[in-house]
Order: structure tokens, then sequence, then C-alpha cells
């Protein structure tokens, strides 16, 4: 059976942690059975307790659970890729700290990939933004699917 890597990128996270975290763990219970699943959760340079609440995390489950603290805030994107680095799955997800994305989806998502499927966004259909962050956010998505993702 296949690893199935998470991928969460944290900052000012700290009360979050703990809720994201029963949430995963009642998430599994939905997935494969069998399916290894490993968390990669990075610290984007917190000045909380952010850390504090990963290494606890970490030390209830040290087989399961890598945690990268990153020496300043770099952004999103860098979290991300530095939890790519450092995750040993066969399959890859990223998911927000703060539960912004359903992690119900992982499950249908996955399943997406053992279809053959390599590459699987999800793409939120409705969120309360402004007009202006909806602009943006639609341009992004239209020059993605134009030049650089045209099979989305």
């Amino acid at each position: 059976m296949p690893t199935l890597s998470i991928i969460i990128p944290c900052y000012y996270n700290e009360a979050n942690i703990p809720v994201t975290w029963n949430t995963l763990q009642a998430m599994e219970n939905d997935l494969p059975e069998g399916l290894n699943v490993q968390y990669v959760f990075v610290d984007d340079g917190s000045k909380d307790k952010t850390l504090e609440a990963l290494l606890a995390v970490k030390k209830a489950n040290p087989s399961r659970v890598v945690v990268i603290k990153l020496a300043g805030n770099v952004g999103s994107y860098n979290a991300v890729v530095a939890g790519m680095e450092h995750a040993t799955g066969d399959c890859n997800v990223i998911i927000s700290a703060d539960l912004q994305d359903p992690p119900e989806l992982i499950k249908t998502m996955y399943g997406h990939w053992l279809g053959g499927f390599k590459l699987v966004i999800g793409h939120r259909i409705d969120r309360d933004e402004s007009a202006l962050q909806k602009a943006f956010s639609n341009s992004f998505h239209a020059l993605m699917k134009k030049f650089a993702l045209k099979n989305v």
C-alpha cells in the first residue's frame, strides 16, 4: 500500500494545531485500510507557540509526524516546497493548518490519484472575499488553465 504524505504549512496556528490534528486523525478512518499516512508540518516562522504545539504532536506520534521549522516567514508556497522536500510519500496532499481546505476531500482526491491522475487540484467554488480578491483569484486560475495546466 502506498504512503500518503499530508503537508501542512503553519503560520501563527498555535490554537489550530490540536483541532487540525484531531480532525485529520478522524479523516483517516475514511481512507483505504492499510494506507500509511505521514504528516509533514512546516512552521513558516511563527512567533507564537505553533512550534511547541507541533512538537507535542510529533512527540506523541514520532514515526508518523515530521516537523520542519523555517528560519523566518518565507510564505506558504516556500513552506509547501520545504514540506515536499521532507515528504516520503508516494502521493502528497497539501492542506491548510486552519482547515480552510476540507480534509474530507482528501479521500476523493487520493482516489483520483489512484486512478492515474498525476496532479489533482481542488478548486474552491465560492468563499467569503471581496470583489477585488475574487477578480485576482479568477484571473490567476484563468491564466493557469490557459498557459500552464491546460487540461485542468
